[in-house]
């Protein structure tokens, strides 16, 4: 059961909900075009975005079988942040990191 709550994809904010960058809250329109978080799903600009290989993400996030995917820069800051605490040993940090629900632990 926590597999498949795990391997489960993010639910994708519909663009038409959307009209705005979660980050930035900059207005999407023809040059600001809107994509989403592969790892949380919320609607994000270009410049609010960071690019990670399909492997860090589990194969059921991809669902258009791209070899990058966009993530939002919170779930990279996250993701880093995460990998540096276990790195470092501060186990309660890093639980406290995990908790966000924003880490899938391909990271």
């Amino acid at each position: 059961r926590e597999s498949a709550y795990a391997n489960a994809p993010p639910k994708m904010t519909p663009f038409a909900e959307s009209p705005h960058c979660a980050l930035c809250n900059g207005k999407f329109a023809v040059f600001r075009r809107p994509s989403h978080c592969r790892n949380c799903g919320v609607c994000i600009c270009a410049s609010c975005s960071k690019t990670w290989s399909h492997k860090s993400i589990p194969e059921t996030y991809n669902m258009k079988n791209e070899k990058n995917v966009k993530v939002c820069k919170t779930c990279h800051f996250l993701s880093y942040k995460f990998r540096q605490t276990l790195l470092d040993g501060h186990y309660e940090e890093a639980v406290s990191l995990f908790h966000t629900g924003n880490i899938n632990l391909r990271c």
